[in-house]
C-alpha cells in the first residue's frame, strides 16, 4: 500500500521524485553516489521539458544535462507501465553509457523499484537496455549507437539524443527516428549537446520550429567561479568559448578569422607540435604588395600542422621574399609553393615575380 501511494503520488510530481529518489555519480565528491540535487539551471530545464514535446538543449560541458535526462526517462517508465524510451548516442560504447547510468538510477530507489521480487517495481539491465516491470506492465529503456537506420522500427514515448550535434548520420537518424514519436497524443523529444557547428543540431536551434530551445551556460555549476573560469581558459585559449560557452553568441562563435565552415575547432585546432621525422613547406600568395605566408609541418602520416603565419601588406617583390625567408628560423623549408600568376611576366620590366623571388633566394614551386 505504501508503495502503491508513493507512485501514484510521483506519477504528478517529476522533480519531486528526482529529488526524492534519483541518485546519481558525483566523481569529484567523497562520496561517489549522491542526490541528485537540481541546480536552479537544471530544475528550469526539467520544466519546459515536462511541459513541451520537443526540446532541444544546448550547454556547457559537464553540466548534468544527460543525468536529468536520464532521470526523467526514468520517471515516465514509472508514469506509464509499458513505456518506451529510446535513446541514441555516438558509439556503442556511449550507448552502453546511457544504459550504465540508467542502471545507477534504478540501483539506488529501493523505495521504488529492486532488482529481484518484491511487492513494488522489479528492474532488470542488458548492456544496451533497461526494463522495470510493474502493474503487469513491463517499460523499457533502449538505448542505439548512431547509426542511418537506428530506431526505425520503434514506438517511442520518449527520444533521448545525446550529444546530438556530433551524431554522424544525424540527419538520416532524424528521418528514421522522428515518426517513433510523432503521434498527435503523445511522444516526446529531447535532444542535448554541445556545440558542433553546420550540423543539424545547429539548424534546428537557429530553425523556425516548436523545439523549446534551451541554453545552459558554464556558470549553471554553482561551483565554478570566476577563478575557475579564468584558469581553464588559461589552460584551453580560445576553445573555452565553445566548451564553455557564457552565452548563445559565444557557443556560436568562430575562431578569428575563420572563413571555412568546415573550420571545427575541437579537431583542427591545436598547441600540440608534430613529433618525429618531419617535412616542412611554406604556402605564399602574393599581389598588390601584400604577401601571405603559412608554415607547415607534414609528418610520416600525412597529418599536416600549420605553426607559423605571417601577413604583411606595403611590400615591394624583393622585400616579400626576405619576408617568407625570415619566417624560416633555423628549419628552412622543402619547398615553397606559390600560385601560377606569379610566373606571369610584368610588361612592364619583363620579369616575374618567382623570377625575383629565386634572384632574393627564394625559389617557388608552382602549384597546379
Amino acid at each position: 500500500a505504501a508503495w502503491d501511494w508513493l507512485i501514484e503520488h510521483y506519477k504528478e510530481h517529476c522533480e519531486e521524485f528526482i529529488l526524492d529518489q534519483c541518485k546519481i555519480e558525483d566523481r569529484d565528491s567523497t562520496e561517489l553516489i549522491v542526490p541528485f540535487s537540481l541546480w536552479p539551471a537544471q530544475a528550469q530545464a526539467l520544466e519546459q521539458i515536462r511541459t513541451h514535446k520537443h526540446t532541444i538543449i544546448l550547454k556547457a560541458r559537464q553540466l548534468g544535462l544527460t543525468w536529468l535526462a536520464l532521470a526523467y526517462a526514468v520517471w515516465i517508465m514509472i508514469k506509464r507501465p509499458g513505456a518506451q524510451v529510446i535513446a541514441l548516442s555516438r558509439t556503442e560504447s556511449e550507448a552502453k553509457e546511457l544504459v550504465r547510468r540508467v542502471g545507477v538510477l534504478l540501483a539506488n530507489m529501493p523505495e521504488i523499484a529492486r532488482p529481484t521480487k518484491w511487492e513494488g517495481a522489479t528492474f532488470a539491465l542488458t548492456a544496451l537496455s533497461a526494463s522495470i516491470a510493474m502493474d503487469d506492465a513491463t517499460s523499457n529503456f533502449i538505448a542505439f549507437p548512431s547509426a542511418a537506420q537506428a530506431a526505425r522500427s520503434f514506438t517511442a514515448n520518449l527520444l533521448i539524443l545525446d550529444e546530438w550535434a556530433f551524431q554522424q548520420y544525424a540527419r538520416e537518424i532524424w528521418t528514421a527516428a522522428y515518426p517513433t514519436i510523432n503521434r498527435p497524443t503523445g511522444g516526446q523529444v529531447i535532444g542535448l549537446s554541445t556545440i558542433c557547428q553546420n550540423t543539424l543540431f545547429t539548424d534546428i536551434w537557429q530553425g523556425d520550429n516548436d523545439f523549446a530551445k534551451i541554453f545552459i551556460p558554464w556558470y549553471a555549476d554553482p561551483r565554478r567561479t570566476e577563478a575557475w573560469r579564468a584558469e581553464t581558459e588559461r589552460q584551453m585559449g580560445p576553445a573555452i568559448k565553445w566548451e564553455y560557452p557564457a552565452t548563445v553568441e559565444d557557443a556560436f562563435s568562430s575562431p578569428e578569422g575563420k572563413f571555412f565552415p568546415e573550420l571545427d575547432a575541437s579537431i583542427h585546432l591545436t598547441t600540440i607540435r608534430p613529433q618525429g621525422t618531419l617535412r616542412r613547406y611554406v604556402s605564399i600568395d602574393y599581389g598588390l604588395d601584400a604577401l601571405a605566408a603559412l608554415y607547415y609541418e607534414v609528418d610520416i602520416y600525412g597529418n599536416t600542422t600549420i605553426y607559423k603565419e605571417v601577413y604583411k601588406s606595403g611590400l615591394i617583390v624583393s622585400d616579400a621574399a626576405r619576408a617568407v625567408m625570415d619566417g624560416y628560423g633555423r628549419d628552412r623549408p622543402d619547398a615553397v609553393f606559390a600560385p601560377p600568376d606569379l610566373w606571369n611576366r610584368n610588361r612592364d620590366t619583363g620579369r616575374s615575380t618567382a623570377e625575383i623571388f629565386a634572384e632574393a633566394g627564394c625559389p617557388l614551386v608552382k602549384t597546379s
